[in-house]
Order: structure tokens, then C-alpha cells, then sequence
């Protein structure tokens, strides 16, 4: 969808439909429609008389005119208290919705959201009408192409013009982004294999601008790198680590190391058939971490940046690895596997300590790690740990200005102690016996490990990496999670 910005009122900014968001609170006393004629404040005063228009979340209710524009919706936001991004996000969505059913065009919405910075306002509502609009359909014989085409964001101050036209650049950025984020991690196992990733960054680097670097298993096996070699082993693909780098000269270097399991069947302690299907967002963290990292080249982000991506597919072929095995790691620190279907802690150990050699000021490594951060925090909310409270700090704060979900887990040294091995350094989960507990810090603690003493924080998203049906901007499968918090942070630190 094409997204602009425009400094006209918005009455005047389409001859096609509008939107106006409400407060509860506010009904009768919104400021867009003070500045309307006569007529048109009449008709719609109506309108919220005879329909009973109470402005709850998500009810929209279209008005039909006899002039320009043709059509205004009425849409609801809630209560004032509750206001935030997330409902600015959901409105939005729901306006384009109910536009594009009704055969509109052209669609434009003020960029005086309630309670809400307009530079943020702007990011927020670009990005949306990309995401509201995305539908994986690449397999489907049939397609429904979209009926609307444009956005447009009024009411832009001409003094604030051009630092607006900055931040429609973030959110059509991070909007296109996020989609292609998408349609990584929704591509089928037997079409995304570590080397179709592969050749994917490579292209995506082309046409970004950085530079991708993949090592194959030759590679893999003359750096030790044994934790990606042995979870790759049992599947008819080969492993690789692919690395993508941006340099947007002097500033902070950010490591960003993303978990790559192209499908997960478990291994050899194989996975319950019912929802092995949707095992190929496994990738997620590598799919996030790698389209981040095109952000940043493609805003001219001051600072270096890092993408590092371990690509293994997890299944129990005839040379799958096995209960018992002990791995020697690029580290050198050892793994007790105690049970295969903890792969994604082994990839990283080697992912994560390349990424410590080439020295950054920090790593943030993304993954889809443990089902027991869904049980802590469900699924709308991602784990974060980490050894650098400075970091942790930065990554919430960048999560809260983009309304992504964090929560802080702690870290104290007596999880460390869960995980010692009588014949490793460490062994891959705490026991096999269900309910040991603490099962997202003690992977945390595993991944520690072999950072380096790196500033370091981990952030699982496990629960909002995938959504189970349809909400808002978010359409069944992949999210994109993450892509806010990270592309955010990449932009704090770049000044």
C-alpha cells in the first residue's frame, strides 16, 4: 500500500473516504470534526445519535456523503485511560478493513492521534497499513488483490513537515520489513531449507546494501563450530552460518545473533504430531534479526551492525544427533545433550560466541527458545535476560515506545547451578522430568555461557512470534515480533 503524508486538513485531503478516531470520553467534543461545515457536523451528529455509537474498540461505523468525501468512518478507540500505540494500531486496522470492503480507493486519517507524539503517530500508522493488509498467499491459486491502494496521513504541521517525512520513512521501513519478516518465517520447510535462507540474505543484501557471508558444513566443521554441525546432522540439508554486516561508520557495534531452525520435528526426542505443522517458525529469530539489519542500511543508521544466523534443520535422520552425546563447542566449552529437542541453546553456543570474537559493544540475540516462556507470559509477551542492566534497560524502553511486550526475567547465579553437568561443562535442559522448573532462565543462563562476558541480553519470543488466528494488524502465522524493539534500538543507538 502506498502511504503518504500531506499538511492538509483532512476534510480536504481525499475526495474518497476518511476516518476519525473517538474516545469514550470525547464523542461529542472531537477537535476533527470542530473544524467540519455546518452540514457535515450535522449529518454526523446524527449518525452517533441513531446508531447508538459509543466508540468501543473496534466498532466502526461508515457514513455516507453527499459531497466530499464520499464516505467518513466513524471509528472507536476506547476509553482515554486505555489509549496507547496498540489502540491507534487497531483502529487503523479496522479502518482499513471496513474501507477496503466498501470499495474504496483512498483512505485518510489525521495524524493528530489522540494521546500520541505525531512523529510516533506517523511510524505507528504507516507501519500498520502495511501489516492490516498482509495475507501469506503466495501458494494460493487465487488471490483477492487489495481494493484499496492508498493512505494518506493529514494534518501534518509545515513546520514538522520534514522531521514527519523522516518518521514516515521509519514506519513504511519497518511496515515492509516486518512483511518480508513474515513471509521468511511462513515459508514451508520443504521450500525454506538453510540453504534457501542463505540464498535469500544474499539477495536481500543486493538490494539493501550490506554485505552477507555464508559458511557451508566445510566451513562449519574447520571452525569447531560442533553445537550447529550436530543439531544439523540427522537432516537431509546441510547446516550453515550465515552472517550479514552493515557499516554506517563510527559508532557502537551491535551483534544481533538469531536462532535459524528451518524445521523442528525435535529430533530424535521427536515433538508431538499436534502442532508439528507449525514448527517452521522456528526461524524466526534468524528471519527478525536479518531483516533488522536491512533497517539499518536501508535509514543510513550511524554504527556498525551485525547479523549472525545459525541455519539447521532438526530431525532424527540416520546420523541425527542423540541423548548423551557430548559436544565440544568453537568455545571449547562442553554440552551434555540431554535431550535433542533443546537445539536451539546448542546452535547458539556457537553462534553466539562468533559473534563475541568479533568484538561488539553488545549482542541481543533473538530466538523462539522455550514453550516455558509461553506458560510464564502467554502469548503476546517475549522473556527478556541478559548479564548488562544498561542494555536490558534500552531494549525495554525502545519495546514500551513501540509496543512490543517485554518482561524481565531475573538471573541469579543459583540457575547456573541447574544446568551442571556430571560428565560436560553443562548439559542442554535442567532434566527431563517435566515441571523441573525455571526453564526459560536456566536456557538463558546456558546461553550466557558463551557470550564472552559481553554485554549481552536474550530475548525469547517463543509466544509472540506466531499468531494462532486473525487480530488487529496481525493475520495468522508469523508476526514479525520483534522487528519494533530492535529496529528502535538500532535507531537509539545510532543517535
Amino acid at each position: 500500500m502506498d502511504v503518504k503524508l500531506t499538511s492538509e486538513q483532512l476534510l480536504k485531503s481525499t475526495k474518497d473516504t476518511i476516518a476519525i478516531f473517538f474516545l469514550k470520553d470525547h464523542i461529542k467534543t472531537n477537535e476533527i470534526i470542530s473544524k467540519f461545515t455546518p452540514e457535515l457536523k450535522t449529518l454526523l451528529q446524527a449518525v452517533i445519535g441513531e446508531c447508538e455509537f459509543t466508540a468501543e474498540p473496534d466498532q466502526c461505523i461508515p457514513v455516507h456523503t453527499k459531497t466530499n468525501p464520499r464516505m467518513i468512518l466513524l471509528v472507536g478507540c476506547g476509553e482515554k485511560a486505555k489509549f496507547n500505540h496498540e489502540r491507534a494500531r487497531l483502529a487503523l486496522s479496522t479502518a482499513i478493513r471496513t474501507a477496503n470492503s466498501l470499495n474504496a480507493k483512498e483512505l485518510s486519517v489525521s495524524i493528530t492521534v489522540p494521546e500520541t507524539d505525531s512523529e510516533d503517530a506517523v511510524i505507528s500508522l504507516a507501519e500498520t497499513a502495511h501489516l492490516c493488509t498482509y495475507k501469506f498467499d503466495t501458494y494460493k491459486s487465487e488471490k483477492k488483490p487489495l481494493k484499496l491502494n492508498s493512505l494518506i496521513l493529514a494534518d501534518a504541521p509545515e513546520k514538522d513537515f520534514k522531521k514527519l517525512t523522516q518518521s514516515l520513512q521509519v514506519g513504511n521501513v519497518l511496515g515492509s520489513l516486518t512483511r518480508k519478516t513474515r513471509d521468511l518465517v511462513n515459508t514451508p520447510p520443504d521450500v525454506c531449507t538453510p540453504d534457501y535462507f542463505a540464498d535469500y540474505a544474499v539477495k536481500l543484501g543486493k538490494e539493501y546494501g550490506f554485505k552477507v557471508t555464508v559458511f557451508g558444513k566445510k566451513e562449519l566443521e574447520k571452525m569447531n563450530m560442533q553445537g550447529i554441525l550436530h543439531v544439523g546432522a540427522g537432516g537431509a540439508h546441510p547446516p550453515c552460518l550465515v552472517t550479514a554486516e552493515y557499516k554506517g561508520g563510527k559508532g557502537k557495534k551491535i551483534a544481533f545473533v538469531g536462532k535459524g531452525v528451518c524445521f523442528d520435528s525435535g529430533g530424535l526426542d521427536i515433538k508431538p504430531a499436534n502442532g508439528m505443522d507449525t514448527m517452521k517458525m522456528d526461524k524466526a529469530g534468524a528471519c527478525t534479526v536479518l531483516h533488522v539489519l536491512a533497517g539499518c542500511a536501508k535509514l543510513g543508521l550511524k554504527g556498525n551492525y551485525l547479523a549472525v544466523m545459525p541455519l539447521v534443520e532438526n530431525m532424527p535422520g540416520n546420523a541425527a544427533y542423540k541423548p548423551g552425546d557430548l559436544i565440544v563447542t568453537r568455545s571449547k566449552k562442553t554440552i551434555e545433550v540431554l535431550n535433542t529437542d533443546a537445539e536451539g541453546r546448542v546452535i547458539l553456543s556457537d553462534a553466539l560466541f562468533y559473534a563475541s570474537e568479533q568484538k561488539p559493544d553488545y549482542i541481543i540475540d533473538v530466538a523462539t527458545l522455550t514453550g516455558a516462556c509461553i506458560v510464564a507470559l502467554g502469548n503476546s509477551v517475549a522473556g527478556l535476560m541478559g548479564n548488562n542492566k544498561e542494555l536490558a534497560e534500552m531494549l525495554k524502553s525502545s519495546a514500551a515506545k513501540r509496543y512490543e511486550r517485554v518482561w524481565e526475567f531475573p538471573m541469579d547465579d543459583d540457575f547456573y547451578e541447574m544446568i551442571k553437568s556430571d560428565y560436560a561443562d553443562i548439559k542442554n535442559v535442567v532434566s527431563n522430568t517435566p515441571g523441573s522448573g525455571a526453564g526459560t532462565i536456566t536456557a538463558a543462563k546456558f546461553l550466557e555461557v558463551f557470550v564472552n562476558n559481553t554485554p549481552w541480553a536474550h530475548i525469547d519470543i517463543a509466544g509472540p512470534a506466531w499468531a494462532v488466528q486473525e487480530k488487529g494488524y496481525l493475520s495468522t502465522g508469523a508476526t514479525g515480533f520483534g522487528m519494533r524493539m530492535l529496529l528502535q534500538t538500532a535507531i537509539d543507538f545510532s543517535g
